[in-house]
């Protein structure tokens, strides 16, 4: 029966499996609510009865001529059970072929149209319980964990926003170096990610029927990939606003007028003066004052004896 489902079929039932597990993953749907529709299926299988019917007899042996001649001489209907395990001559084909559709389209039919995936797996309802409570509690550690980071990121910032060039460089090295490893090691994890899947979960797949364990594989590798993809993305994000943080604080310069570019005669001075008033009499340079011989100074003291008795005289 394999040849006759249609691959558009399967990638549409496999593509509704994993939409269901990701809801159920993100609480939306509960564990009764996993279902695989197989009516469109049905109705396609039955239409192609005959066709599996001759697709199996062709598989079978030969039958003897003695069985050929046996049903070759009675024209009743035959019954699934009356036919042998073995592919008739021509002439007796159809015959073989009719009840067996039959048998075929009645089986088919018996199937439900919905089939619970609950039913299917073979795993302990309590201990799955127990699972994904502490997969709930993870996950919202891990929603919490952006927000303590942003938080973090805050505190850094309002901390030195007196300095705004340090405050950008920091934050933005903060985040280039933390998205770029995150970066290194998930795109390491993607080249192997099949492999790494396989051996995680291969042991828990033993026990399923054949084919539903490749089509669960399939569904964890596909959550897996599209897991990796949006932290790709976001990581993506968050390395480019750290690069745009980074080239932003090479546009801030240090303030002009300040300490660093003053004497060390006028620091001195602006720490003494309580405020911070510097008089042009202090900035200015102070004015050279030569030295007196003694020729002048002594004409300097006769000039001023002179004086004195004139005022003397007067008086």
């Amino acid at each position: 029966m394999k040849k006759n489902i249609s691959t558009e079929w399967s990638l549409l039932v496999f593509k509704e499996l994993t939409n269901q597990v990701l809801d159920y993953l993100n609480f939306r749907i509960p564990t009764s609510s996993l279902n695989l529709e197989i009516s469109q299926l049905k109705s396609a299988l039955i239409l192609k009865s005959e066709t599996i019917a001759l697709d199996y007899v062709s598989t079978l042996p030969r039958c003897s001529a003695s069985i050929n001649d046996a049903f070759a001489e009675t024209d009743r209907v035959l019954n699934i059970v009356q036919l042998p395990p073995c592919k008739p001559s021509e002439n007796l084909m159809q015959s073989f072929i009719n009840p067996m559709a039959l048998y075929i389209e009645d089986t088919i039919n018996q199937l439900p149209e919905t089939i619970s995936l609950s039913r299917v797996l073979p795993f302990d309802r309590s201990r799955a319980d127990n699972y994904f409570y502490y997969y709930s509690l993870g996950r919202w550690a891990l929603r919490l964990l952006p927000i303590i980071a942003i938080s973090l990121l805050i505190l850094i910032a309002l901390l030195i926003r007196s300095e705004k060039k340090v405050m950008l460089k920091w934050v933005g090295r903060l985040l280039v170096f933390t998205s770029g490893f995150g970066l290194i090691g998930l795109v390491i994890l993607l080249i192997g990610f099949d492999q790494f899947v396989v051996l995680l979960v291969n042991q828990y797949l033993n026990n399923f029927i054949e084919g539903f364990s490749a089509l669960l594989l399939g569904v964890f590798q596909e959550m897996g990939y599209l897991t990796l993809v949006w932290v790709i993305i976001s990581l993506v994000s968050v390395f480019a606003f750290g690069l745009f943080l980074l080239l932003v604080s090479r546009f801030f310069k240090p303030k002009t007028g300040s300490m660093d570019n003053l004497p060390n005669e006028e620091i001195g001075t602006l720490i003494d003066e309580p405020n911070n008033e510097i008089s042009i009499e202090q900035i200015s340079p102070q004015k050279e004052i030569d030295p007196e011989t003694i020729e002048e100074i002594e004409a300097k003291e006769m000039k001023k004896s002179k004086k004195k008795n004139l005022n003397n005289s007067i008086i």
